[in-house]
């Protein structure tokens, strides 16, 4: 298949400009704080970790990849190439998601050893990385250099953040639910705490609507992106 050639080109390119050795350090560098915390809040401390950075990290990174590929007009020539705007989507969102998932999993067993539901943490990490890599290709191809789009970035990840305030019980509201974010906090605290099953079953349901409605969106933006209708 066509896309796993796509897959392996962007795994390549990812470890030449560094990627794999920037999610080492941050690993590295959370696993020591974590495991510095006292007990009871490091559980808390580490959801806040994989919810604001090691998913969001795919965000960014894609942004920085995408620019290069304009800047060096690769996007115009897929144009007229076999490969497709799905195919070139796939490859960015499910390489980055890989890298978040591995990263996530040594540092949460490193700090902790176990994992109380493994599938609702393999779940949330890869599907919450899918989500905010789309969402990346989505804002980057209105974006003219890395400065816009690390503003626009910096916009918009505040408001996904913002039912952080609800886990932090600073303000609580059930209108944080219509936020993907609020699945992704409720599927990750499920991954180590008991939880209402009717709360985790509709995280389950709005992180992959959230998804597959971010997924589509991109495919969209980079077909047009292609075409030369932005740029």
């Amino acid at each position: 298949m066509r896309w796993v050639a796509v897959l392996r080109n962007d795994i390549r390119f990812q470890f030449k400009y560094g990627f794999y050795y920037v999610y080492l350090l941050i690993a590295i560098i959370y696993i020591a704080v974590l495991q510095s915390v006292p007990g009871d809040f490091r559980i808390p401390l580490l959801i806040f970790f994989l919810f604001t950075d090691i998913c969001v990290l795919g965000f960014f990174f894609v942004g920085g990849l995408v620019l290069l590929e304009k800047g060096q007009r690769i996007l115009h020539v897929l144009a007229v190439t076999p490969m497709s705007a799905k195919e070139y989507v796939l490859g960015k969102i499910i390489s980055l998601a890989l890298m978040a998932f591995l990263t996530s999993y040594v540092i949460t067993l490193a700090v902790l050893g176990w994992i109380n539901f493994i599938f609702h943490f393999c779940y949330v990490v890869l599907c919450s990385s899918i989500f905010y890599t789309a969402f990346g290709l989505i804002v980057v191809v209105r974006s003219k250099n890395l400065n816009h789009y690390f503003f626009r970035s910096i916009v918009y990840t505040i408001f996904l953040l913002i039912p952080a305030i609800d886990f932090f019980q600073i303000f609580q509201s059930r209108i944080f639910y219509l936020w993907p974010t609020k699945a992704a906090l409720i599927l990750l605290s499920a991954s180590f705490y008991d939880c209402p099953v009717t709360d985790v079953f509709m995280a389950y349901i709005s992180l992959l609507i959230w998804m597959i409605a971010a997924v589509w969106a991109a495919q969209r933006q980079i077909e047009r992106l292609i075409h030369g209708e932005f740029g």
